[in-house]
């Protein structure tokens, strides 16, 4: 079984950058100066994921998972703030006139990742959620396009961020969403691709889920048991994207807790492979506490390895 770490999301920016941005957007430094900030963020994040097969930058310059989607589109609003679920984030709620993608091209891709071949993107149900405007087939057409571009610029895993699957309990799959993924699996060919859902319990839609032509699947083990899963009846011949470090609290794990989680993971549901990663986002945590939680994950992996 392949064993990997990987970020899983927005990842936070430095106090350094914090202060830059603020100093920026107060108008006490330039962009010159703030671009520099970022290059520095962006070469201590390449450096933690040193030697990984799957590398994300992170999307330190998103400022949440759609508002780079604004300049996709021509007209696109930016409207009031909506909570993130339970958390102490806010996204900006999009309101779309339309799809019509003269933004969609090379440059956007280049500004919003700049390095790595791990592609995180909002799935479509979180995208609909936090957008008006555009209809879910619309929204899917809008992702396969992104993911078709992403490809051709080098991304080979794509992460589709997906807490509103489960979130509020479903039982079922939002309308087209298994012909989506089908699309989508033509579009980046042999790539590999995980639905990550989180905030909640998989169960309620995990045979759906499992039927889905995807590589595999995130599980938030805050949320879920492995007891759980294995009565369900989770397939082997899926890979797992487990989030087995809490993202929200700056408590350190124990690595003989976390060691015999994984060695039950993979005795009893034996998934074709197995990413350790954060339950959410490590956004939501300062950035030496994610670090140093990375940093956790990579040496666990190498005594489990």
């Amino acid at each position: 079984m392949e064993l990997y770490v990987t970020l899983n999301g927005k990842y936070p920016r430095s106090e350094s950058l914090i202060r830059a941005t603020r100093d920026y957007d107060r108008g006490r430094i330039d962009s010159t100066a703030l671009n520099h900030v970022y290059e520095e963020d962006y070469r201590a994040l390449h450096d933690l994921q040193r030697d990984w097969p799957w590398v994300s930058d992170g999307l330190l310059n998103w400022q949440d998972l759609l508002r780079p989607f604004a300049e996709v589109i021509p007209g696109t609003q930016v409207l009031g703030l909506v909570r993130y679920y339970e958390t102490n984030t806010f996204y900006r709620l999009l309101s779309f006139p339309g799809l019509n993608l003269q933004g969609l091209h090379e440059t956007w891709v280049s500004k919003y990742f700049r390095f790595g071949n791990l592609a995180i993107l909002p799935g479509p149900a979180l995208f609909a959620r936090f957008s008006e405007g555009l209809s879910l087939p619309q929204i899917y057409t809008l992702l396969q396009e992104t993911m078709a571009l992403l490809k051709a610029q080098g991304s080979r895993v794509f992460y589709l961020q997906e807490p509103e699957l489960v979130y509020r309990g479903n039982s079922e799959l939002p309308p087209g969403y298994a012909s989506f993924i089908q699309e989508v699996r033509k579009v980046i060919d042999d790539g590999t691709l995980i639905v990550n859902p989180y905030f909640g319990s998989v169960l309620p839609l995990l045979r759906e889920l499992l039927q889905l032509e995807v590589d595999g699947i995130g599980v938030d083990f805050l949320t879920n048991a492995i007891e759980d899963l294995i009565e369900a009846g989770w397939d082997p011949a899926k890979g797992m994207l487990a989030g087995v470090v809490d993202t929200e609290n700056s408590y350190q794990e124990q690595a003989e807790d976390l060691q015999a989680v994984l060695t039950q993971i993979r005795e009893t549901l034996r998934p074709r492979f197995l990413v350790l990663t954060g339950h959410a986002d490590f956004e939501f945590l300062p950035r030496s506490v994610a670090d140093r939680k990375i940093a956790f994950l990579q040496n666990v992996k190498e005594v489990l390895a």
